[in-house]
């Protein structure tokens, strides 16, 4: 993916937990090499980030899921109940405090387990990869490439149509 756009930050990722996994999502949305598109591995955020991210328009939290799952669990923050100092609605609410506005966000929560009759198994971690890195190519093309593109489409100047000649008739 690649696409020549404004340099301001419009989109974070921020993966709250470093491991192999999250450095490695973290690694594949930096290689689309998209700017105004950000990924972030760390549970501190220095004021900095924090700021940077209060500007963005749109900011993806990515977390391990907690208990057994198979798929991709995607929530908007705005409806997460967690633990306070753990969440992404508490920092959007402290940003929101600091700085009069928030992007607005979803959680991500990855599978690393799964219950089956046999017994709880692990999910493969580039199974795991490949699901996240699908549905956040979703939500980047439609919550920021479609806008640019809709955008570009309506500064160039209206192509004129060709005159068309008298409809033609065919006997049946």
């Amino acid at each position: 993916m690649s696409i020549t756009t404004p340099t301001k930050t419009k989109f974070w990722i921020i993966c709250r937990e470093e491991s192999k996994l999250t450095k490695q999502l973290a690694k594949t949305i930096a290689d689309w090499k998209l700017p105004g598109v950000r990924a972030r591995v760390g549970h501190q955020l220095s004021l900095s980030v924090a700021d940077a991210i209060a500007q963005a328009d749109y900011a993806i939290f990515v977390t391990l899921c907690d208990y057994p799952c198979a798929q991709l669990q995607v929530t908007p923050v705005s409806t997460v109940q967690t633990k306070p100092m753990q969440s992404p609605a508490n920092l959007l609410n402290t940003l929101r405090r600091r700085h009069g506005r928030a992007p607005q966000a979803w959680w991500f929560q990855l599978p690393t387990t799964e219950i089956r009759a046999q017994g709880i198994k692990h999910v493969s971690a580039e199974q795991t990869l490949s699901q996240t890195v699908r549905q956040i190519e979703v939500f980047v093309r439609n919550y920021y490439l479609q806008p640019l593109a809709l955008q570009a489409a309506s500064t160039q100047k209206p192509v004129a149509e060709p005159k068309r000649k008298a409809p033609i008739h065919i006997a049946a």
